[in-house]
């Protein structure tokens, strides 16, 4: 009996059933085990990066870049968690909404680009016209084709559905980050400065990242993954521009993507 065991052991050892030792977590979010296979590294990126470094520095980048992937992972577990403790998840008629909006923006676009064409070529007809300005003028034209085509919309139903789930992913990620905004300034309430997708309440987002550090909503496990959020808190220590209370009040108010006027920058 004991030499059967012991056969069934290395028959499941060798078909990868069984492993001698399992390989040890290196964090733990909202009770869940994280490992390093979890981290998943987009291959391309690791490729290149390993081609044009010394041994050294690629260790050293894939290990920040595991901890920045990690950093990320906690961030959304955490967003979750926050936006249905709020009540303040994303729905269906939200993501529509912002899809709507997809379609509104992309119609607008297509009516300039409509309208430059025609001036365009209203040009070309004039009399006296030189050949340099002909020959820019077409090329702006070409561009204008060319932005067109990208534009066209998907000539089968495979590509009319993948387009559907792109904007799907899009919306959710975009209605999710706004609701994420609003939730915590309700919260915590605090300076909001301006960024390229819209507003940010920076003091909000730091006291929400130092309660999941003092809840226990994650734990590192492993000492290499300390300072997990390093550079985002360095990047709290920039100088920024901060919105005024007005602007604030409407961007927590209502979706920014329903709003007609947008919301300009203003020195405090």
């Amino acid at each position: 009996m004991k030499y059967l065991s012991t056969l069934l052991t290395a028959v499941l050892m060798l078909s990868g059933t069984m492993t001698v030792a399992e390989e040890p977590p290196i964090a733990e979010i909202y009770g869940e085990k994280v490992y390093v296979r979890d981290l998943a590294l987009p291959p391309k990126m690791v490729a290149t990066s390993k081609s044009t470094m010394s041994a050294g520095e690629f260790a050293q980048w894939k290990q920040d870049a595991l901890r920045q992937t990690l950093a990320y992972e906690v961030m959304e577990e955490a967003r979750k968690h926050f936006l249905k403790e709020m009540e303040m998840e994303p729905t269906q008629q939200d993501i529509d909404s912002y899809i709507a909006f997809l379609h509104r923006a992309r119609q607008a676009d297509r009516k300039q680009r409509a309208d430059e064409r025609e001036k365009l070529q209203q040009e070309l007809q004039q009399p006296g016209i030189g050949e340099e300005r002909r020959a820019a003028v077409e090329k702006k034209l070409s561009v204008l084709d060319e932005m067109d085509k990208y534009d066209a919309p998907p000539a089968t139903a495979a590509a009319r559905k993948e387009q559907q789930e792109s904007e799907q992913t899009v919306a959710a990620m975009m209605v999710s980050g706004w609701k994420f905004n609003q939730a915590l300034y309700r919260k915590y309430g605090g300076r909001v400065i301006f960024q390229q997708a819209g507003l940010e309440p920076i003091d909000a987002h730091k006291a929400f990242m130092q309660e999941l550090e003092t809840s226990g909503a994650y734990k590192i496990l492993d000492p290499a993954y300390q300072d997990l959020f390093k550079e985002t808190y360095e990047y709290f220590n920039k100088k920024f521009e901060y919105a005024d209370q007005a602007a604030i009040d409407k961007y927590v108010a209502s979706p920014w993507w329903q709003q007609e006027a947008e919301i300009e920058p203003k020195n405090p």
